[in-house]
């Protein structure tokens, strides 16, 4: 497999930048959405891991050199759009996904270094979420919804 060039590089990493912008976005809409219930702890969980990914994909353009990006993605508007709860957290989980595909798709393409550790944990972390969003819709009571 090719080494990523250093445009293709800026230009996903902007990519992903924007999307995980949008995520946190929604991670605060459904922090106070969840509030007090039963998907509130996961919530929580999704924004803070967004808004960390949003400042390392922030600082790892900054780090080579490269502008970041200063857009906001679409999902934040495609997720308001969704009603409930519970399909706003499916569709959320689907978004996360999306992330760590193409984060499995960039990352093998990396050298050795700190920026492919970053991505390589973002993934991880992006990983664990999607895992625990399952657990939680697939856990869910009638009432929750």
């Amino acid at each position: 497999m090719d080494t990523v060039g250093r445009e293709e590089l800026i230009e996903a990493l902007n990519m992903l930048l924007e999307a995980e912008r949008a995520g946190a976005r929604v991670g605060a809409a459904l922090v106070h959405q969840a509030k007090g219930g039963a998907f509130e702890a996961l919530a929580g969980v999704i924004h803070d891991d967004e808004v960390r990914w949003s400042r390392a994909l922030f600082e790892a353009l900054k780090a080579i050199g490269a502008e970041p990006s200063d857009k906001v993605g679409d999902f934040y508007d495609r997720t308001m759009a969704i009603g409930g709860l519970e399909d706003r957290l499916a569709f959320v989980n689907r978004g996360q996904g999306w992330v760590a595909r193409k984060l499995r798709e960039l990352t093998p393409r990396l050298e050795a270094g700190p920026l492919r550790t970053t991505l390589e944990e973002m993934l991880e972390a992006h990983v664990v979420n999607i895992d625990a969003a399952n657990r939680a819709l697939q856990a869910a009571s009638p009432s929750d919804r």
